[in-house]
C-alpha cells in the first residue's frame, strides 16, 4: 500500500514529467533538454509505482511529442487506461495521436469521453475545436470553441481557436482581435504570436505579419523559438520558401509541433511541394 505522502510525490514526479515535455510547445524550453528531464521524472516514477495511471501519461506524452514513437504511446496509453479509465488526460493526449494518423472520428470520441470526466477543463474543448479543424471543420471549430469561452474566456487557447475559425470562414476583421487577445494573454508564448502573424498575413496586413516576424527573428537569437511558429508566419505571408527553410530546421530540432505537420490545416498550401512531403515522411 502506498502512502498519502508518497502518492503525492509520485504524482508530482508525473507532473514534473508532463510539464517538461510541454514546455517546448510554448517556446520556453529546447526539445532535447526537454527530453532528457521528462524522461528522468516519469521513469522516476514508474520506478517507484509501476501501477501508476499518470506515469504511463507522462510516458505517453514523452514518446509522442519528443520521441515521435507512436506505436510505443500506444502501448503506454493501453496501460494508463487500464489502470485508472477515470484519468481524462490520457484520453486527451490518446486522442491527440488518434488525430495525427487520421483517425478524426476515434480522437472526437476520446476527447468527448475526456470533457465527460473533466467538463470544465478547458484544454480538453480546445483540443476538441482543433480535431475539428483538421477535417476542415471551420463551423463545427467554430462552435466547439466558443462553447469553451463561455466558462474560461480568459483560456488563450480558445480565443486562438475561435479567431483562426473565423479566420479560415474570412471573417478576418472578427478573427484578428481574438488572435490578438490569445496574445494578451499568453504572450510569452510564441505558439500564440505566431497564429496572429499567420492571420494579419492571410488578411492582407502584411507589414503587420512582418513586425512580428522581425521581432520573433530577433527573440530566436537568445531564446527558443519552435521552427514551425516562424515557417507558420512565413505561410500567412504566402513566403513558402522561408516556410520549407523552417520546418526543414524543425525536424533537425526535433520541434513538437512537427509532430502534427500532417493534419494542420495551416500547412495547405505547401503540401503539393516535394519538399514537404519529404520532411513530412521523415518526421
Amino acid at each position: 500500500t502506498v502512502s498519502a505522502s508518497m502518492a503525492t510525490a509520485l504524482l508530482a514526479y508525473s507532473g514534473i514529467a508532463d510539464t517538461y515535455s510541454l514546455l517546448p510547445l510554448y517556446g520556453l524550453l529546447r526539445p532535447g533538454e526537454a527530453r532528457t528531464n521528462a524522461r528522468a521524472a516519469a521513469e522516476k516514477a514508474l520506478r517507484l509505482d509501476d501501477a501508476l495511471a499518470e506515469a504511463h501519461s507522462s510516458m505517453w506524452m514523452l514518446y509522442f511529442y519528443l520521441d515521435w514513437d507512436f506505436d510505443k504511446a500506444d502501448r503506454e496509453f493501453a496501460r494508463a487506461l487500464e489502470l485508472n479509465p477515470r484519468y481524462a488526460t490520457t484520453y486527451q493526449w490518446s486522442a491527440l495521436c488518434e488525430g495525427v494518423r487520421g483517425r478524426s472520428a476515434e480522437a472526437k470520441s476520446k476527447l468527448r469521453r475526456a470533457i465527460e470526466l473533466e467538463p470544465l477543463m478547458p484544454i480538453l474543448t480546445h483540443n476538441l475545436a482543433w480535431v475539428q479543424m483538421w477535417e476542415h471543420n471551420w463551423e463545427g471549430a467554430l462552435a466547439t470553441a466558443k462553447t469553451g469561452l463561455e466558462f474560461a474566456p480568459e483560456f488563450p487557447w480558445l480565443n486562438q481557436s475561435v479567431g483562426l475559425s473565423l479566420l479560415a470562414l474570412d471573417r478576418a476583421d472578427e478573427a484578428i482581435p481574438l488572435l490578438r487577445r490569445s496574445v494578451d494573454l499568453a504572450a510569452s508564448a510564441s505558439f500564440a504570436n505566431s497564429y496572429l502573424a499567420y492571420g494579419l498575413g492571410r488578411s492582407g496586413r502584411t507589414q503587420d505579419a512582418q513586425a512580428i516576424i522581425d521581432e520573433w527573428l530577433e527573440f530566436q537569437k537568445w531564446r527558443y523559438v519552435p521552427p514551425t511558429d516562424i515557417a507558420i508566419m512565413y505561410v500567412g505571408l504566402g513566403n513558402n520558401e522561408e516556410a520549407i527553410a523552417w520546418l526543414q530546421r524543425g525536424f533537425e530540432e526535433r520541434d513538437v509541433w512537427m509532430t502534427f505537420l500532417s493534419v494542420l490545416p495551416f500547412w495547405d498550401p505547401l503540401r503539393g511541394d516535394p519538399r514537404f512531403v519529404s520532411i513530412l515522411k521523415r518526421v
